[in-house]
């Protein structure tokens, strides 16, 4: 595992390691707060777990990234290892958000169902990843 700084973001969109597209897990600890994000990159793009950690070493999110964008889900907890929020992505759009309520229970806040046109850009990018599968 290395440190994200030594990264680069090229003109390509991709992580590079001296010149190369990365492969393999990277971290990095943010300054403000000390939390520590560990991500696995594939051929330069961000491409299976991310994973978030309190100072205390508590996990506070985790994603999953397919070829450089959110698929599947992002889950965040809070220090008490409650689930406080709840995203579902394909291909990087959104399908579902939740959230925590102040009732105690998760809540829809967003879901594709009611936005037509990201429905039918998901559906497109469905059709385009079958093909290249």
């Amino acid at each position: 595992m290395i440190e994200n700084e030594a990264l680069e973001y090229d003109d390509n969109h991709l992580w590079t390691l001296d010149g190369v597209p990365f492969s393999g897990f990277a971290f990095e600890i943010d300054e403000e707060s000390g939390w520590r994000t560990e991500t696995e990159y594939k051929n330069g793009l961000e491409d299976g777990t991310s994973l978030t950690f309190d100072t205390e070493g508590v996990l506070r999110e985790r994603a999953e990234y397919y070829r450089g964008a959110l698929h599947g889900s992002r889950r965040r907890w809070n220090g008490s290892g409650e689930l406080v929020s709840e995203t579902i992505a394909e291909y990087g759009y959104l399908v579902t958000r939740r959230r925590l309520g102040d009732d105690g229970t998760m809540q829809v806040v967003y879901s594709i169902q009611s936005n037509p046109s990201q429905l039918e850009l998901l559906e497109l990018a469905r059709r385009r990843h079958e093909e290249d599968a």
